[in-house]
């Protein structure tokens, strides 16, 4: 939660939290501490009790890749819930996201940091490929750092986002201000 002010500060624009354990009320406390920092909030439908907080608190819902919506609190489909994306980690995931999605988040698109990839990287190749099938915004993700951002613009990707590259808060504001740059 501490990089969160930084990340705001140097110009990203929007937040979102996934919660691995714990509860509903834990999520509560997190989600009301990103919406003070004025970016725009979304919760990971996997996180515990993520669905019916997004309704309740008016923020945007992630939807992952496969399947529905695993939070049985809530329904993505809510008109309270302003905003909603998809992960998609193939091309055929694109059409899905266009029915009922805001933007798609693709990945990985080069090697992440936090985790070891789940399929075939894209390359930029595969992310142009994507930006120009989609009927939505796309958001490029898998080991994006500041010196890949222009080239995930330049693509096509409407942004970026980020996980591993967060970890280091000096990281953080760069990775921000490249992208504010690079726009």
């Amino acid at each position: 939660m501490g990089r969160a002010p930084a990340l705001v500060a140097a110009g990203a624009d929007g937040l979102l939290l996934r919660v691995l354990g714990g509860g509903p009320g834990d999520t509560r406390v997190w989600l009301q501490a990103l919406m003070a920092t004025g970016a725009t909030v979304l919760v990971h439908a996997r996180t515990p009790g993520g669905a019916a907080l997004a309704a309740e608190l008016g923020i945007g819902l992630h939807l992952p890749d496969r399947g529905g919506n695993p939070d049985q609190g809530g329904d993505p489909g809510d008109p309270r819930i302003p905003l909603t994306g998809r992960s998609c980690h193939e091309l055929a995931g694109l059409d899905k996201a266009a029915e009922s999605c805001d933007y798609a988040l693709i990945s990985p698109v080069f090697a992440p940091r936090s985790k070891a990839a789940g399929g075939e990287l894209m390359g930029i190749g595969g992310l142009a490929a994507a930006c120009a099938a989609a009927r939505l915004p796309v958001l490029a993700l898998g080991g994006i750092d500041a010196s890949r951002i222009a080239e995930c613009l330049r693509a096509g990707a409407h942004g970026v986002a980020g996980i591993g590259a967060f970890g280091d808060i000096d990281s953080v504001a760069a990775m921000a201000e490249e992208l504010v740059r690079s726009v």
